[in-house]
């Protein structure tokens, strides 16, 4: 169906352009009936490849017999081969660009716990230093402050008024 009209479609191109080179400046006349012929040559075209189309959807193929439905298979086949083959190309950038984005998210993890770790030890030493200084002014005017120094460095230091 669709060979015969790519056939048909060529051997009109041929006449057009014999013709149109034997008679350089044809009659608006004979050029109207070529454009007739070719846009009817075309419309049948069309009308094939929708019929082609339709096959391939599996509708109209109660007439055709074993061959051309085991070519049409087969035609289906080579199709769906290269739709998955680019489904799992496309597939297979997804997830080199979501490993990238893994790598980049655990880097910027392991960086985070760097400087809460740095933030824990500066607030540890920040709390020794509060705790000596309150024993000093403790010692020296009697003051009952006192703070707690538990296991956590985010523990939250504790006063009591005397």
């Amino acid at each position: 169906g669709q060979l015969i009209s790519i056939v048909r479609m060529h051997a009109l191109l041929d006449k057009y352009y014999k013709a149109n080179e034997e008679n350089q400046v044809l009659n608006p006349t004979s050029e109207a009936q070529l454009w007739k012929i070719e846009a009817e040559n075309l419309r049948q075209q069309l009308q094939d490849l929708r019929k082609t189309h339709s096959q391939y959807l599996g509708e109209d193929i109660s007439e055709l017999g074993l061959e051309h439905l085991e070519k049409i298979e087969d035609q289906i086949d080579i199709g769906s081969k290269a739709i998955r083959a680019r489904k799992e190309e496309i597939l297979r950038e997804k997830i080199q660009e979501l490993n990238k984005q893994e790598i980049l998210m655990h880097q910027e993890n392991m960086e985070l716990h760097k400087k809460m770790n740095l933030m824990r030890q500066e607030m540890a030493e920040l709390r020794k230093k509060i705790s000596a200084e309150g024993k000093g002014n403790d010692q020296e005017t009697g003051n009952g402050t006192t703070s707690n120094s538990g296991s956590e460095p985010y523990d939250p230091i504790q006063l009591k008024l005397s």
